[in-house]
């Protein structure tokens, strides 16, 4: 109980610093938020103005890709808390990986903590819940097992952003992996997209090997009501999350074990 304790207030510290840090600068302050609703914005114009011209994905009305948009930007929040990812090798590659060794938490856990973006995370969240408020008050669509579809998309964002965490922690072996990462995971803007318009292979793929689909597809699906068997998804979700986080932490040992023998 101490130990749980203890880490929510270590939590809770460095999102008091991240709210710190994003308000220490108004201007700034300003123009993340701005950033962060264009790009929502524009996601919603490019269906909507698909849906002026008069093109439509086979199988989803307009309404229907209101919710996933919705579930999109909710994911895109979820992705945020792992963001830290990102910087893994630069951190490597300067040294200053260093400073998480000596702190008495585990190091990744501190470094994914210092890059956190609260900002971003509740702005996303705050226009996600605008989007489905939108979808309850002036849409005819019944949405149902709401908190299935909630727990199934942060499963399958954690899962694709644990995979995407994996293959940054290369860089403990091959130093800078930037263009080598962002060539295996270019496929990630796929996710804007419901994967039901793909063939039965590519959506396999990015199902049970590449979870994209558990990040808004299936999501959307379990809310509009459109699978049989929703809970068989849900478990899927988590199946998958497990799996990928105990294939996290195995290559994290081998990879914190080679820096700390390096004398790194």
């Amino acid at each position: 109980m101490n130990t749980i304790v203890r880490e929510l207030r270590i939590i809770k510290s460095y999102i008091r610093l991240s709210y710190k840090n994003y308000i220490q600068f108004p201007l700034d302050f300003l123009m993340n938020f701005v950033m962060v609703l264009f790009d929502v914005i524009g996601v919603v114009l490019f269906w909507w103005s698909l849906a002026k011209l008069n093109i439509s994905l086979v199988g989803w009305t307009n309404e229907e890709l209101l919710v996933f948009v919705g579930f999109s930007v909710f994911s895109e929040a979820v992705s945020k808390i792992l963001f830290g990812f990102r910087d893994l090798e630069y951190f490597i590659l300067d040294g200053s990986f260093d400073k998480f060794l000596i702190r008495p938490i585990n190091p990744i856990k501190t470094m994914l903590l210092e890059k956190l973006n609260i900002f971003a995370i509740v702005c996303k969240t705050i226009l996600a819940i605008g989007i489905f408020l939108v979808v309850g008050f002036f849409t005819s669509l019944k949405l149902q097992n709401e908190w299935m579809a909630v727990l199934t998309l942060i499963a399958g964002t954690l899962a694709y952003e644990l995979l995407y965490g994996t293959f940054s922690l290369l860089a403990f072996w091959f130093g800078k992996i930037y263009y080598a990462r962002n060539l295996v995971f270019s496929f990630k803007s796929i996710r804007k997209y419901p994967l039901d318009i793909f063939s039965a292979p590519i959506k396999n793929i990015f199902t049970f090997i590449i979870p994209l689909a558990f990040i808004a597809t299936i999501p959307t699906n379990i809310i509009l009501g459109r699978l049989q068997y929703p809970t068989i998804y849900f478990i899927l979700s988590v199946v998958l999350l497990l799996i990928v986080y105990a294939l996290f932490n195995y290559v994290l040992k081998r990879a914190l074990a080679k820096y700390e023998s390096t004398g790194s």
